[in-house]
């Protein structure tokens, strides 16, 4: 989360996320990015081939009972708009 929160505006954060990426790649790990929370990050984190995103810009923190209820009313999983 760290470095997402600086993206993708910082010139550190991104040069991190790139080495990341390229060692998971390199190695063939999935690469996840926690703490996603804007728009500008998601967009900016698929662009880049980050494998998996999660954090408050897709969703807050539920209980199981309230996630199984909002999983049975999604039609399609995707980002948020």
């Amino acid at each position: 989360k760290a470095f997402v929160d600086g993206l993708p505006d910082g010139t550190f954060d991104v040069a991190i996320l790139r080495a990341v990426l390229a060692l998971g790649q390199s190695l063939g790990i999935k690469v996840l990015a926690e703490g996603v929370e804007t728009r500008k990050q998601f967009e900016f984190l698929k662009e880049q081939g980050v494998d998996a995103l999660q954090g408050y810009y897709f969703g807050k923190p539920m209980s199981e009972q309230t996630f199984s209820a909002w999983l049975k009313n999604r039609t399609e999983i995707a980002a948020p708009t």
